[in-house]
C-alpha cells in the first residue's frame, strides 16, 4: 500500500461520481502537469457501491492513449481502512509488522487474514532504537476491485494508496503549507461524493483524521426527488450543467447550507476537544464538491478563513487552466488524483 517509486505513476482518483486521472513527469527535478482530467460515473442504479462496468467505461477515454502496462497508483477510500500509528524496533522483521496489521484488521474490522489487505510503512525514524510505523487495514475486496478496474484496460497496480493519505502528500508539497503549517493548524476538508474527510494538519504533523457520512450523493438524491429523475439522467445532468432554472433555490441552496452546517460540526467537534494551540485556523477544501461554489457557505459556518486546494500550485505547467483541465471542473477536484501521481516523486504521507 505505501512504496514509493521513482518512475512515473498514472493517479487515478475512481470516485463512486467521477473517475479522475492526472498524470506528471519530471522536469528540472520536480513534477511537470502533462494532464489532468475526468469522467462522470453513471450507474443504471441509485447504489453507491463500485461499479466496475461503468467506471471501467469512465475511464477507458482517459488511458486510451495510454501505453499498455502504464503504472498507475489508485486511492482507497479512507473510510473503508483502518490506520494505526505504532512504535517498533527498527530491527523488528516485516512479518512481526505484517501480523500487527493482520491484528489491526481483525480487531477493528473483524476480517480474517485471507480477507484482509495490509501493509505498513515506517513514517519517521524515532529516537534510539525505535521507528514510527503507520500500519494499515482494509478488506482485500476493496483492493481486487480497483486492480480489476486496471485489469479491464491492461493496466498495472504498481500503489494502492488511501484517499486521504494522497490530499495531505499534495497540502504538504504546497508553498502554501510550508509559510503556514508551522505556524497554525490546518484542517484539510476533502468533500468527496459519499463522505465528508478531514485532516487536521500542523507542522507537517497530522493531529486528527476523520471521516463523516456527508456527501455529494447528497444533492444527487434531492435533484432526482425534486424533479422525478432516476440516477443516470440526475448524473448527466449534473456533470453537464443541464439544469432547471430553479435548481439552485430548490435543490443546491439547500444542499450547500446542510453541507456548510456537516463541515461546521466535523471541524468544530475535534476544536472543542483540543488546545487553542491545535484548533483549526483555516480550512482548506478540495473534493468534486468544492465545484458547487461552497467555500464561502463553509466559512461562514465555521467562521474561519477558507480557499480552495491547488495540487498543481507548485509543479511546472500548473501555473494556468489549459485544455488539459476538465471542463467543468475546478483544479481543488484533482487533489486525491494529484496526491496519487506524486508518489513516484518520493514524498509520502506523513
Amino acid at each position: 500500500m505505501f512504496p514509493s517509486f521513482s518512475r512515473p505513476l498514472l493517479g487515478v482518483d475512481a470516485g463512486a461520481f467521477a473517475v479522475k486521472l492526472v498524470e506528471l513527469r519530471r522536469r528540472r527535478g520536480r513534477p511537470e502537469v502533462v494532464r489532468a482530467a475526468g469522467r462522470p460515473v453513471i450507474p443504471d442504479t441509485a447504489a453507491t457501491s463500485f461499479d466496475l462496468e461503468q467506471t471501467a467505461a469512465a475511464l477507458g477515454p482517459l488511458v486510451e492513449s495510454t501505453a499498455p502496462g502504464a503504472r498507475v497508483a489508485v486511492a482507497l477510500p479512507y473510510a473503508g481502512v483502518v490506520l494505526q500509528s505504532i512504535t517498533a524496533p527498527r530491527l523488528v522483521g516485516a512479518a512481526a509488522l505484517e501480523r500487527r496489521a493482520l491484528e489491526l484488521a481483525r480487531r477493528e474490522l473483524s476480517l480474517a487474514p485471507a480477507a484482509a489487505g495490509v501493509d505498513f510503512t515506517v513514517t519517521k525514524a524515532g529516537g534510539g532504537k525505535h521507528n514510527n510505523v503507520l500500519l494499515a487495514a482494509c478488506a482485500r475486496e476493496t483492493v481486487e476491485d480497483l486492480q480489476a478496474l486496471l485489469d479491464v484496460h491492461g493496466l498495472n497496480l504498481a500503489d494502492a494508496d488511501v484517499d486521504l493519505l494522497a490530499v495531505e502528500r499534495g497540502f504538504f508539497r504546497a508553498p502554501a503549507a510550508a509559510a503556514t503549517g508551522a505556524q497554525h493548524a490546518t484542517a484539510l476538508l476533502d468533500l468527496g461524493h459519499t463522505a465528508m474527510r478531514l485532516s487536521v494538519v500542523r507542522g507537517g504533523v497530522v493531529l486528527h483524521r476523520t471521516a463523516h457520512a456527508f456527501g455529494g450523493a447528497r444533492l444527487l438524491a434531492e435533484a432526482q426527488r425534486h424533479y422525478g429523475w432516476d440516477v443516470r439522467e440526475a448524473r448527466r445532468r449534473l456533470w453537464q450543467d443541464e439544469l432547471p432554472a430553479d435548481f439552485l433555490s430548490a435543490v443546491r441552496r439547500p444542499f450547500t447550507d446542510a453541507l456548510a452546517q456537516a463541515a461546521a460540526d466535523c471541524v468544530g467537534g475535534f476544536a472543542a476537544a483540543v488546545t487553542d494551540a491545535d484548533a483549526p485556523r483555516e480550512i482548506v477544501l478540495s473534493g468534486g464538491c468544492t465545484a458547487l461554489g461552497v467555500h464561502d457557505a463553509v466559512a461562514e459556518q465555521c467562521g474561519l478563513p477558507v480557499r480552495l486546494a491547488d495540487p498543481f500550485c507548485a509543479m511546472a505547467g500548473g501555473e494556468g487552466e489549459g485544455e488539459s483541465f476538465a471542463a467543468g471542473a475546478g483544479r481543488a477536484t484533482f487533489a486525491v488524483a494529484a496526491g496519487l501521481a506524486l508518489r513516484s516523486f518520493n514524498h509520502g504521507a506523513n
